[in-house]
């Protein structure tokens, strides 16, 4: 088989996987004031891994509390410190436990972080910081506590911003958005959602 026809099988293999794939929501990292908050995803690693990677990039980087989230892939953190992109990417660079695919993907393509949301999506820990730290994004704080449950804390440092950006993308290995709140979105790339 020549390069050629290599390319042709590839292509011809994507489009049929994407011919198979669902919509998926996520949440974006971006703020309205153009910032983002951290997220982490972490495949088919143990807690006590990802806990240790967690408190590691929190203490390293002087950031607030991480909340650590569990599905059935595996486990996600984040934290609703604000920082630009490229100081975030930065920040990850040495953590190999983190998901290559969701670096690549977050940094080099998407120029944004995702993470999916679904009703697999349950909180698991969090890792408490009380210093005072910098301003910390409100509409996310609004997303994860009223939309998703999450007993994310009140803080004094949030910015005043309501809005987060959800982002629609097929995946054949995530299927479908399953939350109600959201499904009334699947005629979008993307959009934000402002609490009132």
């Amino acid at each position: 088989m020549n390069k050629k026809d290599r390319i042709e099988q590839t292509i011809a293999f994507k489009r049929k996987l994407l011919e198979k794939a669902k919509y998926c929501f996520g949440i974006t990292s971006i703020t309205q004031d153009g910032k983002h908050i951290i997220m982490l995803d972490f495949d088919n690693i143990n807690y006590s891994a990802v806990y240790d990677t967690v408190l590691d990039i929190q203490k390293n980087n002087n950031l607030s509390t991480f909340y650590i989230i569990r599905s059935n892939g595996g486990y996600n953190a984040f934290s609703l410190d604000k920082r630009p992109l490229e100081k975030i990417n930065d920040m990850l660079k040495p953590y190999n436990l983190i998901d290559p695919l969701f670096k690549k993907l977050s940094f080099d393509k998407r120029k944004l972080y995702v993470l999916r949301m679904g009703i697999d999506k349950i909180f698991y820990n969090k890792i408490r910081c009380f210093a005072d730290r910098e301003q910390l994004s409100f509409g996310h704080y609004l997303f994860f506590k009223y939309t998703m449950g999450f007993p994310i804390e009140k803080n004094h440092h949030y910015d005043s911003f309501r809005g987060v950006k959800i982002i629609g993308y097929k995946s054949v290995k995530h299927g479908f958005c399953d939350i109600p709140s959201l499904n009334n979105l699947k005629e979008f790339k993307s959009e934000y959602i402002t609490y009132a």
